[in-house]
Formats: C-alpha cells, structure tokens, sequence
C-alpha cells in the first residue's frame, strides 16, 4: 500500500493525462473499485476509487446516475499546496500527484482541503494513500488498472483536452467545482441514451464491503470526537494567549512554571491525532503555503517570545511583554485559518468560538475589564445566536427529539457559564479578590469548550455526490 514516488516537482503538469468519464455507460457495477482495490493490494473492502450515486433516492425531477471517482491528480492540486510536511508532489516522471509516506504525519489535513474526497488513512501504517493513477502502470505504457477492468467503457483514459466541440465537459451534476482544475474529463448524459446492459457483477458480500468502506450519507469526515486534541489544543493555546495579553495590560502576572505545563501540555495535545507522532517535527515545512504549517510556526513562536519575556525581563519591564502578547495574537490568527477550507457553506467569516475572539475576551475576564468584556461579550453572544437559531440536525421532527434538547441545554450552559456568569461575580466580588476572578475565568473557560466543541461539530468537507 505504499505510494512513495521519489523526487518531486512543483508547478502544473500540463502534459499529465487525465481519466475520462462517460456518465450515461456506468452501471455503477463497483468493477473499478475492484481492480484498484486488487492492482494495489490494499485488502478487503478498501479501494481508492469509490462509485458514488447522485440522487440515490430518486427525488422527483432530479438526475439520477453513478460517478466513479479517485483521485483526480488536479493541476491546482490543493492537498500538495496545504500539506504541511510536504508529502504530496508531483511524479515528475507521470506528471501524477503522489503521496511520500516517508514525510507523512498522519495529519490528514489533506483530506480536509481535498474536494473530491481522495486521500484516505491508511491506519495501519498511520499515514494518508491515495490513487496513484496506478503510476506503476503508467511507465509502462499501461493504463490504470480500473479504466481496463471496466465492462462498458464508462471510465476512459487520456490527454483529456477541452477543445471548442470537445465532447466532454469538466463538471456534471454531483461533482464540485473548484478551482483546482482536476484531471477529469466527463461526457455528460445524453438525451434518451440508457446505461448499457452489463451482465458481469461482483458478489453481494463484495458488494457489502465496499459499501460499508465509503463514506456513508450523513457521515461526516470531521467530528468533535475525532478532534478531541484539536479541541483541547485551540482552546488551551487561546486561554494562554488571552493570559499574556492580560499581564501585558497590568493583569496577572505570567509566572513561568504554570505558562511552561500549559504549553507543554498543549503541544503534547496536539500530536496525539496525528497518526506517526515521532514526525511532528516535520509540520513546520511547509510555511510558505500551509495554513497548518503557519498554524504550528505561529505557536512556536509564541511560546518562544513569552520564554524570551520570562527569561530576560520581569512583569511588565521593557517592550517584550507586548511582544508576547503580539505573537499570541497572531498565533491565534493562524489557528483560525486553518478551517477555513472546511466552514459550513454559508458560514459567516467570523464564528463565536473563534481563537482571535476568545483570546482577548478572556484576558478581559481576568483583568475584570467590564466594558471590553460587554463589547467582546456581545459579539459572542450575537455570533452564537445567530448560528444557534438556524441550527438543524437532521433526523430531528421540526427541531425537537433528543438531540434538539441536548442542543438546548448546551447552549444555555455556554451562555450562562461563559458569557453571564463573569459580569455576575465581578459584582458579587466588587473589590476583586483572587477566587473572584479565578472563579469567572473557570466558568468562562467552561462556556468556551462547549462552544468551540459545536464548532467542530458544524465543520463540512466538501464531498462528491450532491447534486
């Protein structure tokens, strides 16, 4: 199952072939599944080609057909631009975008930024794979191995040009369309054309594995409990940030011991959903491009400059504690950037649980600074319930059932804990005793783990299928 392809090149691949795809011949027989999931040995059940049904369940006046999809080797591939260990290149022998399982942490957040669903995680071996276009093959002067094994000549193969009169188009129903210029070519359905009769079929268990190996509908790619140290990672390192913000203003001081467990314990959080942890290093190689790679440099840096303040300088002395409190801020930038790519279509830009907005309104909670916490407070609180009123979970009957009241309580906790409760304490504790504040920042800290939990929970990956 490895996809190490070598050396790498940059840049388009305007000379590398692209898969042709024929909609009104597929019978959606899953023999494309097969061959890949044979020619490259990855075990049962498991292909990096899947057939996906647009409109399975046959809504009126919709289209219903099948798409075999993979990889589609984009010319504007963004998995190789956002990888951050630079794992994903270009063969420059096939001109095909390969994986080096060698420079490969397990991130996956090549499965987050690719929309056609290619990148899978190979769990054994703790790293992403994907299609290779059966490069092996392809040296050869053969084609892959899925175009040969299909029975009706639905997938195709070749230089895949888009001429004026040129048969095929470059998105169909059901196919996102992105800018990253995908290697694919489609010949769209054709009036009173009917998929040929195919008498060649897989066995019903076959079948059964690869259907329960595809993503199924209504199953997301990200969720809260497969980012737990995600979680726990953002939310820590905006806690920080907002704390040395905070002794930057006249606040609590940042004492040394306390500072280096919370950044130890946030660093050691968030490797844990990588799948090879001893290559964590390798994250920050990709600077240039990589949303996350400035993500994990932006924390470096952070955590660096607030060493520098605690190594040279006492509280408040000197430039440097703006210096940290700057870098914090900008750490807390780059961590919100690095969803962007997979925000709720519609989403607005700026979300309640956001890292840049948690951060200074939690040094507002521990320096007690009403009126900054009334402003960055309220723009939480209007953020949330806009998102809040809107939000549906499917399977709920007219927003009610068990899900809709765990919602409910949830969102009562995050406004009570995280957003009243503060202003509440100051005033029990007007003179601002240490357990006042103390108390305000627990409870605030708690208001924002159910919020940016939610955030997780609302986080889409384009997907292949929607018509």
């Amino acid at each position: 199952m490895t996809t190490t392809p070598g050396r790498f090149r940059g840049g388009d691949a305007p000379d590398a072939p692209a898969f042709l795809f024929d909609i009104d011949r597929c019978t959606g027989c899953s023999a494309c599944e097969l061959a890949c999931s044979t020619e490259n040995d990855l075990g049962w059940g498991v292909s990096w080609r899947q057939v996906v049904t647009v409109n399975e369940e046959r809504r009126p006046r919709a289209p219903s057909f099948h798409l075999s999809l993979a990889c589609n080797h984009c010319e504007e591939a963004p998995c190789v631009r956002e990888c951050p260990t630079l794992a994903l290149g270009r063969d420059p022998v096939t001109g095909t975008v390969q994986v080096d399982e060698g420079r490969c942490i397990g991130c996956a957040y090549c499965a987050w930024v690719c929309p056609y669903d290619a990148p899978r995680f190979h769990g054994d071996a703790g790293v992403m794979s994907k299609c290779t276009m059966c490069d092996h093959r392809l040296v050869d002067g053969r084609e892959p191995a899925c175009v040969e094994a299909c029975p009706t000549g639905a997938l195709g193969f070749g230089g895949g040009t888009m001429s004026e009169g040129s048969a095929y188009v470059t998105s169909v129903p059901g196919f996102p369309d992105t800018p990253a210029r995908p290697r694919i070519r489609f010949r769209p359905r054709r009036e009173g054309v009917r998929p040929p009769e195919s008498t060649w079929e897989l066995p019903e268990d076959v079948l059964r594995s690869f259907a329960a190996a595809r993503p199924a509908e209504g199953r997301r790619a990200i969720t809260l409990r497969g980012e737990l140290p995600l979680w726990l990672f953002t939310t820590l390192v905006s806690m920080l940030a907002g704390w040395v913000v905070a002794a930057a203003l006249g606040g609590p001081a940042v004492r040394p011991l306390p500072f280096a467990v919370l950044a130890a314990a946030a660093m050691a959080v968030s490797t844990l959903h990588l799948g090879v942890k001893r290559r964590a290093w390798r994250a920050v190689a990709n600077v240039r491009r990589s949303r996350l790679s400035r993500e994990v440099a932006g924390f470096g840096l952070f955590v660096g400059s607030v060493a520098a303040l605690l190594f040279w300088q006492e509280r408040g002395a000197g430039v440097l504690p703006w210096v940290g409190a700057g870098a914090g801020l900008v750490a807390l930038f780059l961590i919100d950037r690095v969803y962007d790519p997979v925000r709720a279509a519609g989403a607005r830009p700026i979300h309640s649980a956001d890292a840049l907005l948690t951060g200074p309104a939690f040094a507002a909670v521990l320096l007690q600074a009403t009126a900054a916490f009334a402003v960055l407070g309220g723009v939480k609180l209007v953020l949330y319930a806009r998102r809040w009123s809107v939000r549906r979970e499917p399977g709920d009957d007219a927003g009610e059932g068990r899900n809709a009241r765990v919602r409910r309580a949830l969102a009562v906790a995050r406004v009570a804990l995280g957003l009243a409760a503060p202003p509440i304490l100051w005033l029990l504790w007007p003179q601002g005793p240490v357990q006042g504040y103390a108390l305000a920042a627990l409870l605030f800290v708690a208001g924002e783990l159910i919020d940016r939990g939610e955030l997780y929970a609302e986080l889409r990956a384009t997907r292949p299928g929607q018509a």
